[in-house]
């Protein structure tokens, strides 16, 4: 069984021990208070950013920027937000 995406976090939340090829950007972002999802969650978050109050729809960069506004990540956001 592979190793979670979310192995890292875990271990700096109960160790406060970062992987060790992990970069300056990688650490910043494990520090912040940015809330992870799991998979499943994903799509509902997406249709959640991406829709307007008006019932237009916002295109992949500005989703993204929403998605992050709202501190929520996950690895793939980048890529499933195009």
């Amino acid at each position: 069984m592979p190793t979670p995406w979310f192995a890292d976090i875990c271990n700096f939340v109960a160790a406060s021990k970062f992987p060790l090829e992990a970069s300056q950007l990688y650490k910043e972002k494990l520090r912040s208070n940015a809330k992870c999802i799991l998979y499943t969650k994903i799509k509902l978050v997406l249709q959640f950013c991406h829709a307007t109050s008006r019932g237009a729809h916002y295109g992949s960069t500005r989703t993204t920027r929403k998605v992050l506004d709202y501190e929520f990540y996950w690895p793939t956001i980048f890529r499933d937000t195009y």
